[in-house]
């Protein structure tokens, strides 16, 4: 008969419609600017933004290792819409050149995120070979 094992209360994961919940009402201990990463569903990022953030970040946190992940971009214009123009979106995720930052801010976002190995090449510095 396998061992069970009680997962603490620490480590446990509540569920997703739960999870907004338990960090935002904290607003009271954290006097800084609020910034949520890793938006995708607009009705989140109401829910979020009624709690208080400063800001939302609308990325697939590295979704390029996940088979299923949408991309970052489908959800930005949602977002925007459902937000309104007060609150600020910040958007990454696929951001490779000028035209990836341009389309991303006719869709809503107020910032785009690129990568630094993008900042490096247009500023001239060797990248030197990929390793694989």
């Amino acid at each position: 008969m396998p061992h069970r094992v009680a997962i603490p209360p620490l480590f446990a994961m509540p569920a997703a419609d739960e999870l907004t919940g338990h960090f935002l009402p904290r607003r009271d201990r954290w006097h800084g600017k609020l910034v949520v990463k890793g938006v995708q569903c607009p009705d989140d990022a109401v829910r979020i933004k009624s709690m208080g953030a400063d800001a939302i970040y609308v990325s697939n946190h590295g979704g390029r290792q996940l088979n299923a992940a949408p991309a970052a971009i489908d959800s930005l214009g949602q977002i925007r819409r459902a937000v309104g123009t007060e609150m600020p979106l910040i958007f990454d995720g696929g951001v490779r050149n000028g035209e990836h930052v341009v389309k991303a801010l006719a869709m809503g976002a107020d910032f785009v995120i690129i990568s630094q190995r993008n900042v490096r090449a247009g500023a001239g510095e060797e990248l030197g070979r990929p390793t694989f």
